[in-house]
């Protein structure tokens, strides 16, 4: 995965936000998603650490060992340990990369994936529970930017 920095893409040029705005909006999303990444956590009974992989695990098909270890910040020996510990108890799943056999991709388990997903869907609506309604029309040049954003940072790998 290659690194990026501001010099890579300009995001002002390229949508409607302006760059103290992303910043606001990068900085709230991190606020939500740690929020829902607790509540998560204990709706299923785990570490929040474990509860953050799952969500990683769900939301980035064939995602590598190598990969989580860096979203994690993590060593490739505490990832693999969480690993042996999702595993075990049944969270996920790791097969060989069609195009490399060195590396582990992971999955979500399919017979614990129902599960995982209704307990996220319950956790979001508990977070969003005591926020006040958004006219949807207020919402959509945010959705739109990031949904540019999100393919901006896909073209760079």
């Amino acid at each position: 995965m290659k690194n990026l920095d501001y010099t890579d893409f300009d995001l002002q040029e390229k949508t409607s936000l302006p760059i103290t705005q992303w910043s606001a909006l990068i900085s709230s999303s991190t606020g939500i998603q740690c929020a829902s990444t607790r509540l998560l956590a204990a709706q299923l009974d785990l570490s929040i650490a474990d509860a953050f992989s799952l969500m990683l695990i769900h939301s980035l098909p064939k995602l590598s060992t190598g990969e989580l270890a860096f979203f994690l910040s993590s060593s490739s020996g505490k990832t693999t340990q969480l690993l042996d510990r999702l595993e075990k108890q049944g969270w996920i799943q790791r097969s060989k990369a069609p195009d490399d056999r060195r590396v582990n991709c992971l999955s979500l388990a399919p017979e614990r994936l129902a599960e995982f997903e209704q307990a996220q869907d319950r956790a979001w609506a508990e977070l969003f529970a005591s926020t006040p309604p958004q006219d949807p029309n207020e919402l959509r040049p945010i959705s739109d930017d990031l949904v540019l954003l999100a393919t901006l940072l896909r073209s760079q790998k």
